[in-house]
């Protein structure tokens, strides 16, 4: 019940159990805040300021929340990573009311 409760409240409980979203971002509020710009972002920045299981966090965005990325090859060894813009279905013409 409680779960549910933190979950509408927009709350996530962590591995540990501890209250996360109070006082700090989640990992997903991260990921959002660095890769709305579009631009394309290495795996080592993502680590940074992300954290280590961001591909996790990328997973959820696209399964959870709809989101698209793109990945390229940097180096040999180096990915990068960015959002595709989200497609926004239009709205259908207004009615006329007589």
């Amino acid at each position: 019940m409680h779960n549910a409760l933190f979950q509408l409240m927009g709350f996530e409980r962590s591995h540990q159990g501890t209250l996360q979203g109070v006082f700090e971002m989640t990992m997903l509020d991260k990921l959002h805040q660095l890769m709305d710009d579009g631009q394309w972002h290495s795996t080592a920045e993502l680590v940074e300021q992300v954290g280590h299981r961001f591909s996790a966090t990328l997973h959820r965005a696209v399964k959870q929340h709809g989101r698209q990325v793109e990945k390229r090859r940097a180096d040999l060894k180096t990915f990068e990573y960015r959002w595709l813009a989200i497609a926004r279905a239009e709205a259908p013409p207004a009615k006329e009311v007589s």
